[in-house]
């Protein structure tokens, strides 16, 4: 029953410490424990180490290739990554 599976899934997900619970009367409620951006994070890493090498150029290069990128796309693509690495203060 969909009940039950969602039920396995979220335990899942508590095990591993991505979401926790709080009793609220005769239900919980459930909240997560870790933040979008590093769970994200982690999950994009294994997915550049496991399918590009370990290159976030070539896991861009895919992506712009597969998506048929224009140049006004790309463009703003690289806008987009000097402002994160500027907000980072990691521009070399």
């Amino acid at each position: 029953t969909p009940y039950t599976t969602v039920s396995t899934v979220v335990r899942v997900l508590e095990k591993k410490n991505f979401v926790g619970h709080k009793a609220v009367g005769t239900t919980y409620l459930y909240y997560p424990l870790v933040a979008k951006k590093e769970y994200l994070s982690g999950y994009l890493s294994g997915i550049v180490s496991s399918y590009f090498d370990g290159s976030f150029s070539r896991m861009a290069a895919f992506f712009a290739r597969e998506n048929d990128l224009d140049m006004g796309e790309l463009h703003e693509l690289m806008t987009e990554i000097e402002s994160e690495l500027k907000e980072s203060g990691n521009h070399e």
